[in-house]
This record gives structure tokens, C-alpha cells and sequence, in this order.
């Protein structure tokens, strides 16, 4: 029984490949030249990854997720060691963070997805109609952070929509980000890694 299957597969293939050959015409032999290219091998670095409630930030590090969660009062602060990117629970709440957390909170604040100061000391961040996701770029000491809605509504006859994510990059060769979540926003202060002496 093997042997008459394979014997009917190989006559099919066959089959299949005059009919190939009557339809398009006879193969051009390919003038193809072999490349070959260098590759690098790259050690993975850390990376941080926010969940899709956006209450709990992730450090990803060496095949172990270690969870934070985003409303602690004090924060969460994000730098780097050696060119890794690193977290830890802030010890304690910047003075600065506190002023920002009424304005967050107070009647009138930004309805905006993002919005930030000029010097981007301060980021706030909307959670209500956005996901955000964490990437971190090692050779530029940089975390940005990238913004798009989730969901896009529209009728099946409708243009489609030109839409641009919103993203904010920070410097993690000068700063330490101190990062946490006031009810539908997420600050994020840039905190100078040369302590000022006073």
C-alpha cells in the first residue's frame, strides 16, 4: 500500500509540473549570487513592560518578570546600571511629585493622551483611551514610551483614519525616571542623576 501511494504521489507531482511547464513556460535557471553576511550576537538587556490595565510595570530580566505596581505612592524609579535598564520602588516620593499628583487630580487638569513640560521634566499620560508600551534603546541610553488607542471605531464605508501613536522619549544617561499612576494618569518625572547639593 506504501509503495502504490508514493508511486501515485510522485505521478501527480509529475502531473502538476507539465501542466506548470504548458502554462508558464519552461524555468529560467535563477542567476542568483550567494551573500553572506556578517551576524552579530547580541546579549538580550533588560526591558520593561507595562500591563494592558496599566497598573503594573514589569521589569523583564534574564527570563524573570518582577512586577511593580504602578499606584504606589512613592512611584517607581527606572534607570540604568552598566547599560541595563533597572527598577526599584522609590523609597520615597520627590517633593516635586507631590504638586504634580493635585494638578493631575484637580478639575480642569489635561484631557490630553499626553502632555508634557518643555523640558519634558514632567510627562503626564492618560491611561482612559490609551495603552502604553516601553522600549528601551541600549546603544542611546533611551526609554521611550509609545501611546496608541486600542480600538479604532469607524463604519466599514468610512476613509481610513491617518493615524500617528503618540511617544515621548527620555534620556537615561542623565536621568532616573520616577514613573507612577494617579487614577487615569501616569506622571513621569525626570529626576537628574547628579544629586544638587544645596
Amino acid at each position: 500500500m506504501g509503495k502504490q501511494y508514493l508511486q501515485r504521489m510522485n505521478n501527480l507531482r509529475r502531473l502538476l509540473e507539465r501542466l506548470r511547464e504548458w502554462l508558464f513556460g519552461q524555468p529560467q535557471p535563477a542567476n542568483l549570487k550567494l551573500r553572506i553576511f556578517e551576524q552579530n550576537v547580541y546579549t538580550m538587556v533588560n526591558n520593561i513592560c507595562l500591563s494592558t490595565d496599566m497598573k503594573t510595570l514589569y521589569l523583564i530580566d534574564d527570563g524573570r518578570a518582577i512586577s511593580f505596581p504602578l499606584d504606589q505612592r512613592s512611584g517607581i524609579l527606572i534607570g540604568t546600571l552598566r547599560g541595563q535598564l533597572t527598577a526599584a520602588t522609590a523609597f520615597e516620593l520627590p517633593k516635586t511629585m507631590e504638586a504634580d499628583a493635585e494638578m493631575t487630580t484637580s478639575p480642569g487638569s489635561t484631557t490630553l493622551v499626553m502632555s508634557a513640560t518643555k523640558d519634558k521634566e514632567l510627562v503626564r499620560l492618560s491611561t482612559r483611551k490609551t495603552a502604553w508600551s516601553a522600549v528601551f534603546h541600549p546603544g542611546r541610553m533611551q526609554l521611550s514610551l509609545v501611546g496608541a488607542t486600542e480600538v479604532e471605531i469607524r463604519q466599514a464605508d468610512e476613509e481610513p483614519v491617518d493615524y500617528k501613536a503618540d511617544i515621548v522619549s527620555f534620556n537615561l544617561k542623565e536621568n532616573t525616571l520616577n514613573i507612577r499612576r494617579v487614577g487615569e494618569t501616569m506622571l513621569v518625572r525626570c529626576l537628574p542623576n547628579q544629586i544638587e547639593k544645596e
